[in-house]
């Protein structure tokens, strides 16, 4: 892993603030036999940069409702 520990939510939550719009951040799981070991963490990000939703590095599924007033804080 090179960047993911220190960079991966923060890039997330400032895209997402900055746009003012929803973001997805979605990873492999990670696979430490791999040639590049991802840092997994998939997450959904609201337009205000809060983290509505996240996995962490197993495999999984993120479930989160997304809807017209869902992004009101």
């Amino acid at each position: 892993m090179t960047t993911g520990p220190c960079h991966w939510e923060l890039l997330g939550r400032s895209r997402a603030n900055d746009l003012q719009l929803w973001v997805a951040l979605v990873s492999p799981a990670r696979d430490p036999c791999a040639e590049y070991v991802a840092w997994g963490h998939s997450m959904l990000i609201n337009p205000w940069g809060a983290v509505v939703g996240e996995l962490d590095e197993n495999p999984g599924q993120l479930c989160c409702v997304v809807g017209r007033f869902s992004s009101d804080m």
